[in-house]
């Protein structure tokens, strides 16, 4: 009676954390027996020696290297570019409301995340293993490196002073899934991800995701599509500097209808121009000054409007 009393008291403390997990918006992926053969976290000698780790802080650099918070970006066919897979991972657990977290630091990330809702995602398990397959894909060396690797893979955390093994059960899923990528480089062939797609194709749960979370997404147009603006512009051509240009002022208004007669490309405007100081005294003999409006624009910017006839003539010689 004592002994059932005692259990049932656990389950209820379970379950109510269960709960209190779920309100807070924490995924709860559908358990899935893991098809792994491995022994006891404890019963291994040594990582690295009879098998490797898939930790952050582990033994092994190919260990470290697929754990998903090893900063090795790529770029994701869909989603775009990560830092790392566990930025991918925040990021589609989020929603993919905040691209901020493509690049955050993990700890900053971390940190960041915890204030976001957190969203229920289908399929979330072959996301990320999809997302460490284009990663490892993306780097030949890790391929390689990869594909000569024999021992088993595992995945575990130490605690306390003597770094007591204690296994991720919740993670195993990322175990076997790096099993069946190395099988398939092994192979020479491309890892088959079913086991965690819910029976659906990888298309079709990417297109399910970002029909829900992502409301904006759409197909890209054809690249190859006529761009009338384009071609327009091409046509049309850019704009050409026009030359430099001299402009003659004649104060002498006896050469007006002379400089008319002789020039075709003369332009018959009459100006005034004052060629007066200020006590209304002649400053300069009626001649012939040029004035050049693009290289000195403080000299045409002295001729003021008076009563003296000149002609303005646009000469496009250089």
């Amino acid at each position: 009676m004592g002994n059932n009393s005692m259990r049932d008291q656990l389950q209820s403390a379970f379950n109510r954390q269960e709960h209190n997990r779920s309100d807070k918006g924490y995924h709860q992926s559908k358990k899935k027996q893991s098809k792994l053969q491995l022994p006891r976290a404890s019963d291994w000698i040594a990582d690295g020696e009879d098998h490797i780790n898939l930790s952050y802080v582990g033994a092994t650099d190919l260990g470290r290297t697929l754990h998903p918070t090893s900063m090795l970006s790529f770029v994701h066919e869909v989603f775009g570019r990560f830092n790392s897979v566990s930025a991918f991972w925040d990021y589609i657990e989020t929603g993919a409301r905040n691209d901020r977290l493509r690049t955050m630091p993990h700890g900053i990330r971390k940190e960041a995340k915890s204030a976001m809702p957190r969203v229920e995602v289908e399929c979330l398990e072959f996301m990320v293993l999809d997302a460490c397959w284009q990663r490892i894909k993306a780097y030949p060396v890790l391929m390689q490196a990869l594909k000569d690797s024999e021992l088993p893979f595992d995945l575990y955390r130490t605690v306390g002073e003597l770094h007591i093994p204690v296994r991720v059960e919740t993670s195993m899923w990322l175990v076997e899934g790096m099993e069946l990528i190395r099988r398939a480089l092994k192979k020479d062939q491309t890892p088959n991800f079913v086991r965690w797609t819910n029976l659906k194709s990888r298309q079709t749960v990417f297109e399910e995701y970002c029909a829900r979370y992502i409301r904006n997404a759409r197909p890209m147009t054809d690249a190859n599509r006529e761009n009338k603006l384009l071609k327009d512009l091409i046509q049309s051509g850019p704009m050409i500097p026009q030359p430099k240009r001299k402009v003659q002022i004649n104060r002498d208004a006896s050469q007006v209808s002379q400089q008319a007669a002789s020039k075709e490309e003369v332009l018959e405007t009459l100006v005034k121009v004052d060629v007066t100081d200020a006590e209304g005294q002649l400053t300069q003999s009626p001649q012939e000054v040029t004035v050049e409006t693009t290289e000195q624009p403080e000299k045409a910017a002295e001729v003021v409007v008076n009563e003296e006839f000149a002609v303005v003539t646009e000469n496009t010689t250089t």
